[in-house]
C-alpha cells in the first residue's frame, strides 16, 4: 500500500482495534471513536476517513447506529470494512444489508488484511476510471452528434431594422435552424461576404437600403444571386405589393408574421 489511508476504527472488538492501532500504523493513519452516533458523525466530518473499520462483536447499539448512517457512509465514498470472528461478523453484516464493502473473518495476518483492502481499492479505482472513461466517451459522442446536427441544419439570415422582430423570429426558428440576424441591409451584405446562408428573411421597408435595394444587390452578386429570399413587410397597398412581387422573391409574408405561415413558407423554399 503506497499511501497511508485515514482510518476510523469503531466497535467492541478490542483485540482488532489494538491490532490496527498499534501494528498497522505503517499502512493506516488510525483513530478510534465510540459507538455513539454523534461521535461517529463528528469524526466523519473532522477526520474525513477514507476507510471505516468495524471491529465487531454482537453489538446491538452499534448495529442500530450503523443502520442509520450507512447511507451517509456511501455518500462520503468511505470504504467500510467489517472485521471479527467468523459467525459474529457474518451475523453482524447480515443484520445491516450493504453496510460492509469488505468482510474479514479472523484470524487473519496483517499481510492478508492489507492484500484484501488493497485489492478492493484497486478494483474500485479501476471501475471508477472505466466509468469515467465511458462517461467521457458518451459526452464526446453526444457533443459530436449535436455538432453534426448543427452542421446539417439549414441556415437562415433574418434582416430587419426592428430588434424586437429579430428576437421574436430567431426564437421561433433557432430550434430547427441555424439563425443569424442583421439590423440593416449593409450588415446583411457584409455578413454574406464571409459566410453563406440558405435563406434570407428580408424586411421590405428599412431605413437606408430597403429590401428591394438589398435584393437587387444580391441578384447581381456571383455568390448571392441564387440565395432564396422571403420578404417580410407591413405593406398592404395593392400597388406596392405588386412592386414587391415584380422583384420575384421566393415568398412574401405580412407582418406581424404568423408562425405557422412562416414555417410553411420556409418549408416550401427549403424543401423541409
Amino acid at each position: 500500500m503506497g499511501k497511508k489511508y485515514r482510518t476510523l476504527l469503531v466497535g467492541t472488538q478490542r483485540a482488532v482495534i489494538d491490532e490496527f492501532f498499534f501494528s498497522m500504523q505503517e499502512h493506516f493513519d488510525c483513530i478510534t471513536t465510540s459507538s455513539r452516533r454523534a461521535d461517529i458523525i463528528k469524526h466523519l466530518d473532522v477526520f474525513k476517513p477514507e476507510i471505516f473499520i468495524l471491529c465487531v462483536k454482537a453489538d446491538r447499539e452499534l448495529a442500530q447506529v450503523l443502520s442509520i448512517i450507512k447511507n451517509d457512509l456511501k455518500k462520503r465514498n468511505i470504504i467500510c470494512v467489517a472485521v471479527g470472528e467468523g459467525d459474529e461478523v457474518t451475523s453482524f453484516v447480515n443484520a445491516i444489508p450493504d453496510i460492509a464493502d469488505i468482510v474479514l473473518k479472523r484470524p487473519l495476518t496483517n499481510t492478508i488484511i492489507l492484500e484484501k483492502i488493497e485489492n478492493y481499492i484497486y478494483e474500485r479505482e479501476k471501475l471508477r476510471l472505466e466509468q469515467e472513461k465511458k462517461e467521457k466517451e458518451s459526452e464526446k459522442a453526444e457533443n459530436e452528434n449535436v455538432e453534426k446536427e448543427e452542421e446539417n441544419r439549414k441556415h437562415i439570415l433574418i434582416v430587419d431594422d426592428d430588434p424586437n422582430i429579430l428576437k421574436l423570429l430567431k426564437a421561433q426558428l433557432e430550434d430547427k435552424f441555424n439563425v443569424a440576424t442583421a439590423v440593416n441591409g449593409s450588415l446583411a451584405l457584409r455578413f454574406l461576404t464571409k459566410k453563406s446562408t440558405d435563406l434570407i428573411l428580408l424586411d421590405y421597408e428599412m431605413p437606408g437600403q430597403g429590401g428591394d435595394t438589398v435584393l437587387s444587390i444580391l441578384r447581381r452578386g456571383e455568390n448571392t444571386q441564387d440565395i432564396p429570399v422571403i420578404f417580410l413587410t407591413g405593406v398592404t397597398d395593392t400597388a406596392k405589393i405588386a412592386k414587391v412581387f415584380a422583384l420575384k422573391p421566393q415568398g412574401y409574408l405580412l407582418k406581424p408574421v404568423d408562425n405557422q405561415k412562416l414555417m410553411t413558407e420556409i418549408g416550401k423554399v427549403l424543401g423541409d
